[in-house]
């Protein structure tokens, strides 16, 4: 689970942009915690001091957002906020919030706000600067040169005996995953990736009781053009943070942590 040391240090380090667009994301998220106060599809108030708290640090979040638009942050005031994300002492409410800091910098890391070599442009589709110099000159970037694309779906885990499989608003285990595609152009592409998403999503029986299970496919994430030969060591994604020096070296992992980080995934 998420430290709050580690986490304050984090939202410290990083740019006042990534910061920006973090806070907006964390806002958002936390009114997802908002509505786990009321009693769903009418006015009643079930936990009101829960809606307090959260009121409360929603004004922090915005007041701090505000002034980082505004170039005028004060010191600790990014850190603050981490404190009262992540120090909760409600127990519900506490797995609640942490879980909106998790969601939204997940969302502000994810490859297509950090930026892709594949790629060449952000999300809202300014130029990226190459490292290599190696951006095709063509006017169709939709186009792969080398003939491969990076695409991301997502899949929607539910039991399907339970109800609310199709609320909007309720919250399920997903999975994103990333693949390579051959394909001679964006069309071909995505009706690709949308064939490999697909593959597995038939239902099955899940866990030692035998519940009919099913991961739902759930559409293209993204779909992106790769411009050099896949080869050893190529590179395929950046990402730019202003970190200070102890955060830089703490985040490098050992040859033994990597071999624990690749056995946790396959748990």
């Amino acid at each position: 689970m998420t430290t709050v040391e580690s986490e304050t240090e984090w939202i410290a380090s990083v740019a006042p942009d990534v910061a920006a667009r973090f806070l907006a994301r964390l806002s958002w998220e936390v009114t997802f915690a908002g509505r786990d106060s009321y009693e769903a599809g009418t006015d009643e108030l079930t936990k009101p001091r829960q809606l307090r708290k959260i009121n409360e640090l929603q004004h922090r979040i915005t007041a701090c957002l505000s002034q980082l638009l505004e170039g005028k942050c004060p010191d600790g005031f990014l850190e603050s906020i981490a404190r009262m994300v992540l120090t909760e002492r409600d127990d519900e409410l506490e797995h609640i919030l942490q879980g909106t800091w998790i969601e939204a910098k997940k969302y502000i890391q994810s490859p297509c706000r950090i930026g892709l070599v594949a790629h060449g442009s952000s999300c809202d589709g300014r130029p990226l600067l190459a490292l290599n110099n190696t951006w095709p000159t063509s006017d169709n970037s939709d186009i792969s040169p080398v003939g491969w694309y990076l695409a991301t779906y997502q899949l929607r885990f539910v039991e399907l005996a339970q109800t609310g499989n199709d609320d909007p608003e309720r919250r399920f285990i997903t999975w994103e995953n990333t693949i390579l595609v051959k394909a001679s152009g964006i069309d071909e592409a995505y009706d690709k990736a949308v064939t490999f998403g697909l593959e597995n999503t038939s239902p099955y029986k899940g866990g030692p009781a035998g519940v009919d299970v099913q991961w739902v496919f759930e559409g293209i994430l993204d779909l992106l053009p790769i411009y050099e030969e896949l080869a050893d060591g190529s590179e395929v994604a950046w990402g730019e943070y202003t970190r200070a020096l102890k955060t830089i070296r703490r985040r490098a992992i050992s040859k033994d942590e990597a071999r624990q980080n690749s056995t946790r995934s396959r748990d």
